[in-house]
């Protein structure tokens, strides 16, 4: 099974940024190259993504720093995609996403969802400030995000 660690470290504190990506509406916002809109389809969350329409739910503990989200074709079999909000030092956020061949149907989607996503995180460190992977430990003034320590959101 091909599975594909992703992470990112923003300049927010850690509890904003758990709260930005543990909104299920939020997604489209944080991960546009992964998701373009979520709808409410008879009580269940429906998302259309970069791979197909998938159903799709989040879980989360925000004392452990746990986000799962729920996705598949079948909403009653649905794959993890585990992601993860760690605080570190300086008021900088560690956000990993762990994605296996299981959420997706085939090789290609699998290959898909790892580039928007790698883009997406690229993308959440850009507007939150933080490391830019060669410069670890370089920060950025957060541009299009409220970083006040109780508010992390981007522009719509």
């Amino acid at each position: 099974m091909k599975i594909r660690t992703l992470a990112a470290v923003v300049a927010a504190p850690s509890d904003a940024v758990f709260r930005l990506l543990a909104d299920i509406e939020a997604l489209p916002r944080w991960a546009p190259s992964f998701c373009e809109r979520v709808d409410l389809v008879a009580g269940s969350w429906v998302a259309l993504t970069n791979v197909g329409e998938l159903s799709c739910a989040i879980s989360a503990n925000e004392r452990r720093g746990t986000i799962d989200l729920l996705l598949g074709a079948d909403a009653a079999a649905p794959s993890v995609m585990p992601i993860r909000v760690l605080p570190l030092a300086a008021g900088r956020t560690l956000v990993s996403v762990a994605v296996h061949e299981t959420t997706v149907r085939c090789d290609g989607h699998f290959h898909r969802l790892c580039s928007a996503l790698r883009r997406d995180l690229a993308r959440l460190r850009r507007h939150l400030g933080g490391a830019t992977g060669r410069r670890e430990g370089k920060s950025r003034t957060p541009a299009f995000a409220e970083a006040t320590g109780a508010a992390v959101g981007f522009a719509s």
